[in-house]
C-alpha cells in the first residue's frame, strides 16, 4: 500500500489537494501578473513598492490583532447561536477599527520622523489605505462558520479586479504608487463587499459596545497577538531593513525571490498543516500513542515534501528568475539559490513546532524559540546587509530558520526521544 492510498483512505490527501487548490487559486493571478508587474516597474521600483507593502503590513499586524485565530475559535464555539455570533462580529469590528485609528496614528508619527519614509510619503500613504480592507473584511468570521468557499470567491474576484487595475493603471516605473494603490483599492473593495454580505445574510445588529468592552478584548487577545507579531516578524523584517540600508534594486531581488518562496509554501505546506495540525490534536486527546504515531508520520512527510521542493527550486532556479521576473532579474539567481532550502527548514519547523510543540502545549516554549529567532534574524541583518545587499538578507533568513528548526527539534526531543521513528518511514514508504 503506497503512502497515496494511505492518505487517500484516510481523506487526508483529498482534504490537502482541496486547501491546496483555494490556496493556489489565491496566488495564482499575483504569480501570473508578477511577470508584467517586475518587468513594467523594473527591479528598483518593485524593489520600493514591495518595501513600502512590507512596512505597512507591521499596522496591519496591530488591526489584525491575532483575530483570525482567536475570533475564528469564538465564532466556531458559537455554532448554532446566530445571536452570539453577531454579538462577536460587532465587538470585533468596533475593536478593528479602534485599533486602525491607534495604527493611523503611529503610522503617521513614524512617518514624520523618519527622513527616508518622508521621502516617499505619498507611495507610503496609499500602500497604508489596504488596512481599511483589514478591518472590514471578515476572513476570521468565515473560518469560524465554517464558509471558507464563500472566501475564496470573494478573495479571488478581488485579486482579478486588482489584476485588472494593474494593467489598466501600471506601465513604467513611473507608475509604482499606481501599483500598490490597486492593491489597496483591490483589498478595500472586497473588505466593503464581504462585510455588506455577511451583515445582510446573518442580520448583524451594529451596536455601541463600550471602551471597557474593547480593554477586555484586548487584554484576552495579547498573548496570541504577541506570538503574530513575533512570527511575522522574522519572516517580513528582511525587506524593510533591506530598504534601509541598501537600495531598491537589492530589494526588489530580495522580494521577487521571496515572493516564489511564499508561494511554494503557502500552496504546499500552509494546506498539510491547516489539515494536520486539528488531527494531530483531536488523536493525541483521545489516545496518546496513536497522536504520537500520527505527529511522526507527519514529521516524515513534511521531510520528504519540503525537500522535493527544496530542490526543485535549487535545480529550477534560472529558469524560475528568466520566466518569472526576466533577464533583468538574473542577479536575484543567487539569491533564489539561498533561499531554496528554506521550503525544507520551514516544513520540519512547522511539523516540530506547530504540529508538535504547540499540540503538546509547549506554548511558551514556542514563544521563546520564535522571539529569540527574530532578534536572531535583525542582529545577522544589520552585519551581512551592507556588505552583501540581498544575498545577506537571504543568508539572515535561511540562519534564523535553521535555528529554529533546530531548537523545536531540540525541544520536541525532550518529551518525546523517539520521535524520529524509521520504522514509522519504512511503513509509510511500504508498498
Amino acid at each position: 500500500m503506497t503512502v497515496i492510498t494511505r492518505l487517500l483512505k484516510k481523506n487526508i490527501f483529498k482534504d490537502f489537494l482541496s486547501v491546496s487548490f483555494i490556496q493556489g487559486l489565491n496566488y495564482l493571478v499575483p504569480l501570473l501578473l508578477m511577470p508584467y508587474v517586475v518587468r513594467r516597474l523594473g527591479p528598483e521600483y518593485f524593489g520600493l513598492a514591495s518595501f513600502s507593502q512590507s512596512f505597512v503590513l507591521y499596522f496591519t499586524l496591530i488591526v489584525n490583532y491575532g483575530f483570525d485565530l482567536s475570533a475564528t475559535r469564538e465564532v466556531a464555539k458559537a455554532t448554532g447561536n446566530v445571536k452570539r455570533q453577531g454579538q462577536i462580529f460587532n465587538e470585533i469590528l468596533q475593536v478593528k477599527t479602534f485599533l486602525f485609528v491607534i495604527s493611523s496614528i503611529l503610522f503617521l508619527i513614524v512617518m514624520a520622523l523618519t527622513p527616508k519614509l518622508k521621502e516617499h510619503a505619498q507611495l507610503h500613504i496609499v500602500s497604508y489605505l489596504i488596512n481599511i480592507g483589514a478591518v472590514l473584511f471578515p476572513m476570521w468570521f468565515f473560518q469560524g462558520i465554517n464558509q471558507l468557499k464563500m472566501a475564496t470567491i470573494f478573495n479571488f474576484s478581488a485579486k482579478v479586479l486588482m489584476a485588472l487595475l494593474v494593467i489598466l493603471f501600471v506601465h513604467n516605473a513611473s507608475d509604482y504608487v499606481n501599483y500598490n494603490g490597486a492593491l489597496s483599492l483591490a483589498q478595500i473593495l472586497l473588505g466593503i463587499s464581504s462585510f455588506i454580505y455577511v451583515y445582510k445574510k446573518y442580520t448583524i445588529k451594529l451596536y455601541w459596545i463600550g471602551w471597557l468592552k474593547i480593554r477586555v478584548i484586548l487584554k484576552q487577545g495579547f498573548s496570541l497577538f504577541l506570538s503574530m507579531i513575533v512570527i511575522n516578524f522574522y519572516t517580513t523584517t528582511n525587506i524593510v531593513l533591506l530598504g534601509f540600508l541598501s537600495n531598491n534594486t537589492a530589494t526588489g531581488y530580495f522580494a521577487g525571490t521571496a515572493k516564489v518562496i511564499a508561494v511554494v509554501m503557502t500552496v504546499m505546506l500552509m494546506p498539510l498543516s491547516y489539515i494536520l495540525y486539528p488531527k494531530i490534536a483531536h488523536t493525541l486527546h483521545h489516545d496518546k500513542e496513536a497522536g504520537i504515531e500520527l505527529l511522526q508520520k507527519t514529521i516524515w512527510i513534511a521531510f520528504g515534501i519540503g525537500l522535493i521542493m527544496s530542490l526543485g527550486v535549487l535545480i529550477f532556479s534560472k529558469w524560475i528568475i528568466i520566466i518569472l521576473f526576466g533577464q533583468s532579474f538574473l542577479p536575484a539567481q543567487t539569491t533564489l539559490i539561498i533561499m531554496s532550502a528554506l521550503p525544507f527548514l520551514i516544513a520540519l519547523s512547522n511539523a516540530f513546532g506547530i504540529q508538535g510543540m504547540l499540540n503538546f502545549k509547549m506554548d511558551k516554549a514556542f514563544l521563546k524559540i520564535t522571539s529569540l529567532g527574530a532578534i536572531l534574524c535583525v542582529v545577522v541583518n544589520l552585519f551581512v546587509i551592507p556588505i552583501y545587499n540581498q544575498n545577506g538578507a537571504a543568508f539572515a533568513w535561511l540562519f534564523t530558520e535553521c535555528f529554529i528548526t533546530g531548537a523545536a527539534i531540540f525541544y520536541i526531543k525532550k518529551v518525546l526521544p523517539t520521535i524520529f521513528d524509521f520504522k514509522i518511514l519504512k511503513n509509510l514508504i511500504h508498498v
